[in-house]
Protein backbone atom coordinates (compact mmCIF):
# COMPACT_ATOMS: atom_id res chain seq x y z
CA UNK A 1 0.00 0.00 0.00
CA UNK A 2 0.94 3.13 -0.92
CA UNK A 3 2.15 5.88 2.10
CA UNK A 4 0.74 9.01 2.63
CA UNK A 5 2.19 11.98 4.09
CA UNK A 6 1.48 15.80 4.44
CA UNK A 7 3.70 18.92 3.47
CA UNK A 8 3.56 21.82 5.07
CA UNK A 9 5.15 25.25 3.73
CA UNK A 10 6.18 27.97 5.95
CA UNK A 11 8.17 31.51 5.67
CA UNK A 12 9.71 33.76 8.40
CA UNK A 13 10.67 37.09 7.44
CA UNK A 14 14.02 38.53 9.05
CA UNK A 15 15.82 41.16 8.91
CA UNK A 16 19.45 41.35 9.87
CA UNK A 17 22.74 43.89 9.34
CA UNK A 18 24.88 41.20 7.96
CA UNK A 19 23.59 39.09 5.21
CA UNK A 20 21.86 35.83 6.01
CA UNK A 21 23.40 32.56 5.62
CA UNK A 22 22.18 29.07 6.00
CA UNK A 23 21.75 28.24 9.32
CA UNK A 24 19.28 25.68 11.32
CA UNK A 25 15.81 27.02 12.79
CA UNK A 26 16.82 26.81 16.70
CA UNK A 27 19.94 29.15 15.27
CA UNK A 28 17.37 31.63 13.95
CA UNK A 29 15.29 32.07 16.66
CA UNK A 30 18.00 32.60 18.86
CA UNK A 31 18.95 34.93 16.86
CA UNK A 32 15.49 36.77 16.72
CA UNK A 33 14.91 36.40 20.55
CA UNK A 34 18.18 36.92 21.20
CA UNK A 35 20.57 38.61 18.93
CA UNK A 36 21.15 40.42 16.14
CA UNK A 37 17.70 39.59 13.86
CA UNK A 38 14.29 40.85 14.06
CA UNK A 39 12.28 38.75 13.11
CA UNK A 40 8.14 38.32 11.74
CA UNK A 41 5.46 37.71 9.13
CA UNK A 42 5.43 34.23 10.27
CA UNK A 43 3.02 32.66 6.97
CA UNK A 44 1.59 29.57 5.33
CA UNK A 45 1.89 29.25 2.09
CA UNK A 46 1.49 25.64 1.79
CA UNK A 47 -1.02 23.25 4.10
CA UNK A 48 -1.22 19.83 4.62
CA UNK A 49 -0.59 19.27 0.75
CA UNK A 50 -0.84 15.08 0.18
CA UNK A 51 2.32 13.10 -0.86
CA UNK A 52 1.82 9.90 -1.95
CA UNK A 53 4.11 7.16 -2.75
CA UNK A 54 7.19 7.96 -4.88
CA UNK A 55 6.50 11.94 -4.91
CA UNK A 56 6.42 11.34 -0.67
CA UNK A 57 9.82 9.91 -1.26
CA UNK A 58 11.17 12.22 -3.61
CA UNK A 59 10.44 15.19 -0.92
CA UNK A 60 11.82 13.57 1.73
CA UNK A 61 14.80 13.00 0.07
CA UNK A 62 15.14 16.63 -1.33
CA UNK A 63 15.06 17.38 2.48
CA UNK A 64 18.26 15.16 3.41
CA UNK A 65 16.37 12.11 5.08
CA UNK A 66 15.35 8.98 3.99
CA UNK A 67 11.65 7.66 3.73
CA UNK A 68 12.41 4.55 6.30
CA UNK A 69 11.87 7.57 8.60
CA UNK A 70 8.15 7.42 8.09
CA UNK A 71 7.95 3.49 7.39
CA UNK A 72 8.55 3.97 3.72
CA UNK A 73 10.87 2.20 1.63
CA UNK A 74 11.94 3.85 -1.86
CA UNK A 75 8.97 3.36 -4.08
CA UNK A 76 6.49 4.42 -1.63
CA UNK A 77 5.30 1.53 -0.34
CA UNK A 78 4.29 1.18 3.59
CA UNK A 79 6.72 -0.89 5.74
CA UNK A 80 5.12 -3.36 7.75
CA UNK A 81 6.77 -4.09 11.21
Amino acid sequence: MKKKIYKTVISYTILSEEPYFDMRLSDIIYNCEEGSFIGGKFMTTTINDELIGENAVKEIKELGSMPDFFMMDDDGEEIEE
